[in-house]
């Protein structure tokens, strides 16, 4: 890791500590602690002009709101599609004890991306490898970003979840909606992590372009089990994400979705592990991973056609 992160002083700091070395180990606690203040420091500078401003507007009794867009707007009255991923994109933003949590997720990312360029990858096989394993780190962190995010996204309108049903669109639409609000994210971070990961590994091209497909598949399937055990076993607090996420269909969705991840690197683990050892690709391996690619795309469709099919009738019928 490198030398200044926060990890890497702790730990210097504690093995001066254990030599006796204190002069060294007061340095390393002083860079750590300066770093704190640094960090604490910029964030209040930046926070404070819009704590400032909601402070005046609060005690002044405005509340008005300029919206970012305008929903009277007569393109936006004519494609409820849009509306609908503008609601939910701006309910996002506008609950901030929510969204906050994924900080943490973020910062093992960032922990994850620091390692894999420290790893001692001299050979093509290894790079090649790491690249395919990413596929598990992906997938698992979308499952991980779902439960909070996807998994709540129904229960969270609150008592105004009604509306969703009385409004003059039709439920495929309002799952139309909840499905590309979920699905854009995502697929941008987990395209994201493989990216850098693929790039300092120095990862072949096709282990770099097969990688991003599959994630591409993957993240839509669990967007779509996601949705349908919002429906299926909704959670009952609508205040937490900590509490959605522990409940008994959130825990059945990460243990399905965990799953799902594992079954699908293990779908293609045998021909790319041959393809590994022989580190050059034949006609019969290019074969074999062409008909296993294509019979994964074609059963993702089929299972996003059902999927877009049974939805709207469970929409229909579900208690919001």
């Amino acid at each position: 890791t490198h030398p200044y992160t926060p990890d890497t002083l702790a730990g210097q700091a504690l093995a001066s500590m254990a030599r006796r070395e204190t002069f060294a180990a007061w340095k390393n606690l002083g860079l750590l602690w300066a770093e704190n203040a640094v960090g604490l420091f910029a964030l209040m500078t930046a926070s404070y002009p819009l704590f400032s401003r909601g402070r005046e507007k609060n005690e002044q009794g405005d509340t008005s709101i300029n919206p970012l867009v305008a929903f009277s707007n007569p393109v936006l009255r004519v494609r409820p599609l849009l509306s609908l991923c503008l609601k939910d994109s701006k309910f996002f933003f506008r609950s901030v004890s929510e969204w906050s949590q994924l900080l943490v997720l973020l910062t093992l990312i960032f922990v994850h991306i620091v390692n894999i360029r420290d790893l001692p990858l001299d050979q093509a096989y290894l790079k090649n490898g790491v690249s395919f394993i990413n596929l598990v780190v992906a997938g698992l962190l979308v499952v991980a970003v779902s439960v909070r995010l996807v998994y709540p996204t129904f229960s969270f309108e609150g008592r105004g979840a009604y509306l969703l049903k009385a409004m003059p669109i039709t439920a495929e639409t309002v799952i139309r909606a909840k499905f590309y609000t979920n699905l854009i994210p995502l697929v941008c971070l987990s395209q994201a992590l493989l990216l850098i990961s693929n790039i300092q590994t120095d990862a072949s091209a096709f282990f770099f372009l097969f990688s991003h497909v599959i994630c591409f598949f993957q993240t839509i399937a669990i967007v779509m089990m996601a949705l349908y055990a919002s429906l299926a076993a909704p959670p009952h607090s609508q205040s937490s994400l900590e509490r959605a996420a522990g409940s008994t269909g959130g825990l059945l969705f990460m243990m399905g979705g965990s799953l799902y991840i594992l079954g699908t690197v293990s779908y293609f683990t045998a021909p790319i592990y041959r393809a590994l050892l022989m580190r050059s690709f034949s006609s019969e391996f290019e074969e074999t991973i062409l008909v296993l690619f294509i019979l994964f795309v074609a059963t993702h469709v089929c299972f996003y056609m059902y999927w877009i099919y049974s939805m709207p009738g469970m929409f229909s019928r579900s208690k919001l």
